[in-house]
């Protein structure tokens, strides 16, 4: 990473639990300042990119489609054993959040942790509470899209998160 003129270097990335599988498992390693993973537990919509639930059900599927295990073997052989039956309708609960941010607060860490969760969470505060809980130095919010349904935060203060 180059740092120049008192910038900082970040990236944007998958949650800890899928990093291995998009070559991203060292990317807290990088010497990046700013580490933000994007912690997006369940999207009720058929295309959801770097969603938890979209894209563990994808690989179930490419694991369980030609080989003739169970979803369950599979989710074993991934060491993601007690992933939710129907991971694509259900996602995971809200405390995920904290779980994968806790993943990257490792002790001695040199980068700011400011994970990215999805504003549509109809559970968004308290996927909020979870990540800070466990360990976020700052917390950040993205809609795939923006409409009627999406919350309006910008009222909420800090000690409510």
């Amino acid at each position: 990473v180059v740092h120049r003129q008192g910038k900082k270097a970040g990236a944007f990335v998958f949650a800890p639990s899928l990093a291995r599988w998009v070559g991203q498992a060292k990317a807290g390693e990088c010497g990046l300042d700013i580490l933000s993973p994007m912690i997006y537990r369940r999207y009720p919509y058929d295309e959801g990119p770097a969603c938890l639930n979209h894209e563990w059900a994808g690989l179930l599927d490419l694991m369980t489609g030609k080989t003739g295990l169970t979803r369950d073997e599979a989710a074993r052989l991934v060491c993601a054993p007690g992933l939710p039956e129907d991971v694509l309708r259900d996602g995971f609960p809200c405390r995920q959040a904290g779980i994968e941010t806790a993943r990257l607060n490792r002790a001695g860490r040199r980068y700011l942790l400011a994970p990215i969760l999805q504003l549509e969470d109809g559970e968004v505060l308290e996927c909020l509470r979870a990540a800070r809980a466990a360990g976020a130095d700052e917390l950040s919010l993205f809609a795939y899209q923006s409409n009627e349904s999406t919350p309006d935060l910008r009222a909420l203060k800090e000690e409510e998160v």
